[in-house]
């Protein structure tokens, strides 16, 4: 539509869209109405200026930003839980296991510490199992909580 209306090709944007989106996701529902016109102003401004600039550099930072700030995100949620239900909820850990894939990988991509494609395949593979997980158990199951032993 972009391309149609604008002549734009957002398509190198969809990963930085799909990174934004997610780091939205992790926020409170409550703040993200509260400070709703700092958060669309924010994203529209994030959006110009990556676009105006044209930096990859730039571009790809952003991106590992916001999954840094993902991964610090659900290491909170995932504290939090463990405190109120005495336990450690799996499905916490593999979401932050997920996330540490993805910056691994784009930081094996940036200073290509090993061979980048043989990397991305086995993380892949782990990726792909961990999405079938997601995908059969929801958060709130209680197979995911291992409890403490309170003495």
């Amino acid at each position: 539509m972009f391309w149609l209306l604008f002549k734009i090709n957002i398509a190198p944007l969809l990963p930085w869209l799909a990174s934004l989106s997610l780091a939205l996701t992790v926020q409170n529902k409550n703040t993200l109405l509260k400070y709703k016109w700092s958060v669309i102003t924010s994203f529209i401004s994030l959006v110009f200026i990556t676009i105006l600039i044209g930096n990859k550099n730039l571009f790809y930072m952003q991106i590992v930003v916001l999954h840094i700030y993902i991964v610090y995100k659900i290491f909170i949620l995932f504290t939090r839980n463990s405190i109120y239900e005495k336990g450690i909820n799996v499905f916490y850990v593999l979401l932050l296991f997920y996330e540490l894939m993805n910056l691994f990988k784009m930081f094996n991509y940036f200073f290509t510490f090993n061979d980048y494609y043989k990397y991305l395949t086995i993380t892949s593979i782990f990726q792909i199992t961990i999405g079938i997980y997601f995908s059969i158990v929801k958060e709130s199951s209680p197979k995911n909580i291992i409890k403490f032993k309170v003495v």
